[in-house]
Parts: C-alpha cells; sequence; structure tokens
C-alpha cells in the first residue's frame, strides 16, 4: 500500500511538474511519503528532485 501510494504521488509531480503546483508537491511527497525501502526513498527522492529542476 506504501509503494502505490509513493509511485501514485510521484507521477502526481510529474504531471505538475510544470504548473506553479509544483513546489506544494514536493512538500506533499517530503512530508506524507514514509517508506522502510530504500527503491522507495530513492524513487521519492528522484521525483522530487526532477520536479525541483523544471
Amino acid at each position: 500500500m506504501a509503494n502505490y501510494r509513493l509511485i501514485s504521488l510521484a507521477l502526481t509531480v510529474r504531471v505538475y511538474r510544470s504548473t506553479d503546483q509544483t513546489t506544494r508537491c514536493c512538500f506533499i511527497l517530503r512530508n506524507e511519503v514514509v517508506s522502510d525501502s530504500g527503491k522507495g526513498r530513492d524513487l521519492l527522492s528522484r521525483g522530487v528532485r526532477e520536479a525541483e529542476r523544471k
């Protein structure tokens, strides 16, 4: 369940990366997604970095 939520939120960042909501999505990702798996954290940080670059 946590992995599904992580993926859906990462996709949300991609959808909104070119809008004013990018910062809000990154904030949500950083504060709501908690994953015990290193892979999940890697996906999260990569998604946030991609959003911040846009």
